[in-house]
């Protein structure tokens, strides 16, 4: 059963007497449909009523179909908003109108008392004793019958004048921005798939779609069509695609102007592709997606099934109207019953690089489903080593790339070698050679393009990385944690300190935080612990943190600040809750339904919200944060793929001010450090992903760097990066503690790099 979303028109098509009869039930036989529109409610048509009556014309099967729409059916009922057991076709013919299943067979019939007649999308009416709802005009697709009596009357063949398709080349020239006609099928291509000789006509996206998109859009839905009609590859039992455009490309405005056009149109005999089209997604994204289907599918009257608490994938019906279904990874498994029991034409796998690990549950799942057409959408699609991008390579297109062995003997391991500091110039060579041969293979599969597109269409953004130097207490603190790990016997310890460093330079209150048993690391350090109570003075970060906040309040811009520990945002909820700063907290625990409401009223201009705090966890991906035109990022991930999505959040479409984003390092500590490692993992880009790196794990020699404390905070990733730190400043040691960055402008409270896109 499903909720029609359509209008609440109620049409009525005529009624027929039930008994031979009167002279006025003969004369409302012969009323138009104009002439009764409102003459009351619908009314059910019983065909025994023919029997009765000489006049009545008899349906003919074999007649001339004159028209054709697609439709929603049910029995009468009185409900305002109507549920439908399926979905059919009505065909009108000269003398009668056929109500038929979406498998063709008629479901009831009648006699239809005027001439030219024709229905109108969104019409209600009742066809013997089923209740219809017209959904749209669907002339052009009718049954093989109807093909052969057509071809009988008119044995001439129809010549469709071909349509120059709009190629990447010419998308990039702008020579046609009104429409976007796709290209054709290769003649390998219909050897495969037309074998029947159906005659190639043009597909093309509609209008009210094609004219939102952006060129590098435009080439994106080329790309996508074409590799998942599989022009490249027509043997392939699998066609598949991976979008791996950066953040706030219109990812999914591409994807959804290509399935739409599935759902419609194909290339041979004019027959749709697609019927079903399954959307994974995480939970925090689901109401995004049924947003976006709403937003730039609406005007063609399609809209999304989301299965959530109160409905479950056994409640979805498909329909010309309602062809999408949205589901989160989470419910993937607790649905699998039910998703067993669909076929799917497409699937998007939004934020693919949850599939990165194919031994997961949840990957084996969806692997197993019956759909030979795939989509991974992800900003990030390689984010530590290159086995990530086998599994996601080998989900929408299996065995292009072979099995796992085979694909680490010849591409990964060396690669890999060839990236080593101490690799020979023979094995960079090598690695080079593997890198190009890889990409000749993955290119017709794989789309990526970078933010700099996005240049011409939003404002201003600059990247400041602000070097804050540590206070007292946390030095104090650093240098007795690395004394009491020195003193350890056991040195399986040192991920646990890597994790009391950061939590040190985040602020050292976080350390009296976690459960110590005695006699440990933990409970060594938590009694080096200053008696009195901390405050913001005593992180570097949260003074200079302090500063700006107080800077910017009076602008009127609003911030988004972005941690990754969920302790960490408790102080910074408590900074501004002293200063009496309106915020809002979207973390793991905020529910789906809260999520787009918090996003909704941050971004309303009317707002009083200044601060959003976000998990980057929870909300790095997806969200649009445009009410805000500052971000602070207070902590960084070992992985730079985390925060290069959170730090996207603002500079996105509908942004229309210059945005600032503040990368917040605790000088001379394990947080530059771990700077330096994103910088050389993002240096490293091969040829698709913007990070690729090791895992973390850690020599000797690794640690000793790491646990290093700095004497001049931020000189060190100068040295290492200088084409990245592009200016260079730092405070004489005697300047005051407190630190600012003022909304604008740098100071020299700071070390800091800056970069302008």
């Amino acid at each position: 059963m499903r909720r029609s979303s359509a209008p609440s028109v109620k049409r009525q098509l005529g009624t027929l007497p039930t008994h031979s009869g009167t002279n006025e039930a003969s004369g409302s036989k012969q009323k138009k449909i104009s002439e009764r529109v409102s003459e009351g409610p619908l009314r059910d048509f019983h065909l025994q009523g023919q029997e009765n009556d000489p006049d009545a014309p008899v349906p003919v099967q074999n007649a001339a179909v004159t028209a054709k729409y697609a439709c929603l059916w049910n029995r009468p009922n009185t409900k305002k908003h109507k549920t439908w057991e399926g979905d059919g076709m009505v065909e009108l013919t000269e003398n009668s109108v056929y109500l038929r299943n979406s498998d063709g067979s008629i479901i009831t019939s009648m006699p239809i008392p005027a001439k030219n007649i024709t229905f109108e999308e969104g019409m209600r009416l009742t066809i013997g004793t089923k209740e219809v709802e017209i959904v749209e005009r669907i002339d052009g697709e009718s049954t093989e019958r109807v093909e052969v009596a057509q071809k009988t009357r008119n044995p001439v063949k129809k010549i469709v004048q071909p349509v120059q398709p709009l190629s990447v080349r010419n998308i990039r020239k702008e020579e046609d921005l009104s429409g976007l006609v796709l290209p054709d099928p290769p003649e390998e291509h219909q050897v495969v798939f037309n074998r029947d000789g159906k005659p190639v006509n043009a597909v093309k996206v509609v209008e009210s779609v094609a004219k939102h998109l952006r060129p590098h859009q435009k080439e994106g839905v080329v790309f996508l069509y074409e590799a998942l009609m599989g022009f490249h590859q027509p043997e392939a039992e699998y066609h598949g695609a991976i979008l791996a455009d950066e953040m706030g490309l219109g990812k999914s405005l591409q994807v959804l102007a290509t399935c739409f056009t599935l759902l419609r149109q194909g290339p041979y005999g004019r027959r749709s592709i697609a019927r079903k089209i399954l959307i994974v997604c995480p939970s925090s994204l689901i109401e995004n997606w049924n947003r976006e289907i709403e937003k730039w599918l609406s005007e063609e009257r399609i809209f999304a099934f989301v299965v959530d608490g109160k409905h479950k994938v056994k409640d979805f019906s498909v329909s010309t109207c309602m062809p999408f279904i949205i589901l989160s990874y989470e419910m993937v498994s607790t649905q699998l019953q039910h998703l067993q029991g669909q076929t799917f034409d497409v699937i998007v796998c939004d934020e693919g690089h949850r599939l990165k690990n194919s031994d997961t549950r949840t990957v084996q799942l969806l692997r197993q489903m019956d759909c030979r057409r795939r989509i991974i959408l992800t900003g990030t699609p390689i984010q530590n080593d290159l086995h990530e991008f086998f599994c996601l390579v080998d989900f929408v297109q299996p065995e292009l790339l072979g099995t796992y062995a085979e694909y680490r003997a010849r591409y990964e391991g060396p690669i890999v070698k060839s990236q080593a500091p101490s690799a020979s110039s023979t094995f960079r060579a090598l690695g080079q050679e593997k890198v190009r041969e890889l990409n000749e293979i993955t290119e017709k599969i794989i789309l990526r393009r970078t933010q700099g597109i996005n240049r011409e269409y939003l404002p201003e953004k600059e990247e400041v990385v602000a070097f804050c130097r540590p206070s007292e207490v946390q030095t104090f603190l650093q240098e007795r944690l690395l004394e009491i790990y020195e003193e350890e016997a056991d040195k399986s310890s040192a991920l646990r300190v890597i994790q009391l460093l950061r939590k040190i330079y985040n602020h050292p209150a976080l350390v009296a935080t976690v459960e110590a048993d005695e006699g440990t690391i933990v409970q060594k350090l938590q009694e080096c612990l200053p008696p009195t109570e901390l405050g913001s003075h005593d992180s570097g970060k949260l003074a200079v943190l302090e500063g700006f906040l107080e800077d910017l309040r009076p602008t009127g811009e609003r911030c988004v600040i972005v941690s990754h520990s969920t302790k960490a945002l408790n102080v910074l909820e408590g900074l501004c809750q002293h200063f009496s700063y309106p915020v809002c907290r979207l973390d793991g625990s905020t529910s789906t339904t809260e999520r787009q409401k918090l996003v909704d009223k941050f971004n309303d201009p009317s707002s009083d919200t200044f601060v959003f705090l976000l998990s980057a966890k929870a909300g790095g991906t997806g969200l649009n944060l445009i009410g805000a035109s500052r971000l602070v990022l207070f902590d960084a991930d070992w992985n730079p793929a985390t925060d290069l999505q959170a730090m996207s959040r603002i500079w996105r479409d509908g942004q229309t001010r210059k945005v600032i984003i503040y990368r917040l390092v605790t000088a001379g500590s394990i947080e530059e450090r771990i700077f330096q490692r994103q910088i050389s993992k993002n240096s490293l880009s091969g040829f698709v992903s913007d990070s690729r790196g090791d895992s973390v794990t850690f020599s000797d020699a690794d640690l000793r760097d790491l646990f290093a404390v700095g004497t001049r905070w931020g000189a060190l990733s100068h040295a290492r990066c200088p084409r990245v730190l592009l200016q260079w400043r730092w405070e004489h040691p005697g300047a005051p503690q407190r630190g600012r960055i003022p909304p604008n402008e740098r100071t020299n409270a700071m070390g800091t790099s800056h970069a302008t896109n």
